[in-house]
């Protein structure tokens, strides 16, 4: 019987509220089919949000998106890049240059921009930080020399420097609010230290944000500042000492010999697996709970927010 074969992804727009469309775009990762990107009503035109990645083909996904939501590439007045992974922001070179538009990005993009002069150290970085996960540097060789021909992965095709991006994690993203803009999810650094997860934290964020804005909008103009203050309050005090511990404990982990110690004595207690499993999962009953809930509570309020 012939295996089903997954449908190949195209770029899809739909709306989601007045004003605002998700605009989903392939990629070409096994098991990451695709991205979002998001066009925000604004004056005569729209505010970009992400871009996808630049690829062969990848800006006639985007326009065949934006058709879909009556939309079109020289609307956008404006490009917001939440962080600077390649399928985040690989096309707004090409977008800017069409539409005539300003990018905004986060300034505190060097770790973006380390090693852009020097590929090949990049390159050995990424081996180095691979082979202390395991991966011999042989197979990542081969990988990048097998990737698809039309994926373009290769010294011949590189147009510019090799870049690289850390995660937008533990809170690396500051500040939260300035000037009138609430950074929220990945743009403000929001992901989980402890297990990547970051979809969660954008939502709720967002929804601090949105009241934040709400509780501005209800006031006086001289107190509305005050009001839009109180969300980084509100973020240090519900994620902050948590984000503080996950930036510790990697840096434990990120210590083989801590590690090596950990899967030798530590995978063969259940209790002690049960608590390390509701710390990195962020899933404590935040009021009363067991004696695992109520110390992983303390030790978050008790840590210092970065």
């Amino acid at each position: 019987m012939r295996k089903p074969t997954r449908s190949r992804e195209v770029g899809r727009g739909e709306k989601v509220v007045p004003g605002v469309w998700r605009l989903r775009l392939p990629l070409p990762w096994p098991g990451v089919p695709h991205c979002n990107a998001w066009a925000l009503a604004a004056g005569d035109g729209i505010v970009l949000v992400d871009t996808g990645m630049h690829l062969p083909g990848s800006m006639a996904h985007l326009e065949r998106a934006m058709d879909q939501a009556g939309l079109r590439i020289d609307l956008v007045r404006l490009i917001v890049l939440t962080h600077a992974h390649v399928d985040h922001c690989g096309q707004a070179p090409p977008i800017a240059e069409r539409a005539g538009c300003e990018v905004w990005l986060h300034p505190d993009h060097g770790h973006a921009t380390a090693d852009a002069d020097d590929p090949e150290r990049a390159f050995e970085r990424r081996a180095e930080i691979a082979r202390l996960s395991g991966v011999p540097e042989a197979p990542l060789r081969r990988w990048l020399e097998h990737l698809p021909l039309e994926w373009a992965f290769d010294e011949p095709h590189r147009t510019s420097p090799i870049r690289g991006a850390a995660l937008p994690m533990g809170f690396n993203r500051k500040p939260h609010y300035t000037r009138g803009l609430l950074l929220v999810g990945d743009s403000g650094g929001m992901v989980n230290p402890f297990n990547g997860e970051g979809i969660a934290y954008a939502l709720e964020s967002a929804e601090m944000a949105a009241d934040a804005i709400v509780q501005a909008h209800g006031r006086p103009v001289a107190e509305r500042e005050r009001a839009l203050r109180a969300y980084p309050a509100a973020l240090d005090a519900r994620y902050g000492g948590y984000y503080t511990l996950g930036r510790l404990f990697v840096r434990l982990i990120g210590n083989p010999s801590v590690m090596k110690l950990a899967t030798q004595h530590g995978l063969h207690h259940d209790r002690l697996m049960r608590f390390t499993l509701k710390l990195l999962a962020n899933l404590t009953d935040p009021r009363g709970g067991d004696a695992s809930d109520r110390i992983i509570n303390a030790l978050s309020k008790v840590t210092p927010v970065a």
